[in-house]
């Protein structure tokens, strides 16, 4: 199973997508007996990117045709549970795996950020063969936002390999109840 999202399939979320800001944010494993290179993330049109396994195992983010890749020392295909977000601010794109931060490999500069033609979770339609096209793991958790998350949200995410649900970020414990999370009170010793 996967999810693709396009302006006929949905409208309501790819206008929500297709806005200059949003997050996309998921835990994911990755069969270790797959030896293709299935796409794990991947916005279409003529700025977007791809996140896949590379070759080797590792995640690999591809910028648009024309563009370098980039291939992380982030291992994914282990069977292991790792976690990616992926943003887009407006001008430039950043990506998060297993808590890390690795760079999209390219600029946008000052370009306005022109829409995409599609988004896709799981699925990589340019695979050249169809058994190749789908995810081979699991993917859980995913959470799509129309802006960009902090580095606090991406920490409490990720803590550590851990992980919280998006639950806990859009509904906080807050013990004494005084408007600020028990978490963020811990972690900056407040009294």
């Amino acid at each position: 199973q996967h999810i693709e999202i396009t302006e006929a399939s949905s409208q309501h979320a790819y206008n929500d997508l297709n806005s200059n800001v949003f997050s996309v944010s998921a835990w994911f494993t990755l069969d270790p007996a797959s030896l293709v290179e299935p796409v794990l993330l991947g916005f279409s049109g003529e700025h977007a990117w791809t996140i896949q396994s590379g070759p080797f195992g590792n995640a690999q983010i591809l910028g648009p045709p024309g563009q370098e890749r980039l291939d992380t020392e982030v291992p994914i295909r282990d069977g292991r549970i790792h976690h990616i977000i992926a943003m887009h601010d407006g001008l430039e794109s950043e990506t998060y795996i297993d808590g890390l931060k690795v760079d999209v490999p390219y600029e946008r500069g000052s370009e306005v950020w022109d829409g995409m033609v599609g988004f896709t979770l799981g699925y990589g339609p340019t695979a050249l063969r169809p058994e190749n096209s789908f995810w081979k793991g699991m993917i859980d958790d995913v959470a799509i936002w129309e802006r960009t998350l902090t580095e606090a949200e991406i920490e409490w995410i990720w803590n550590g390999g851990i992980g919280r649900s998006i639950n806990e970020i859009l509904h906080p414990e807050d013990a004494d109840d005084d408007g600020l999370p028990d978490v963020w009170e811990n972690r900056y010793a407040v009294p």
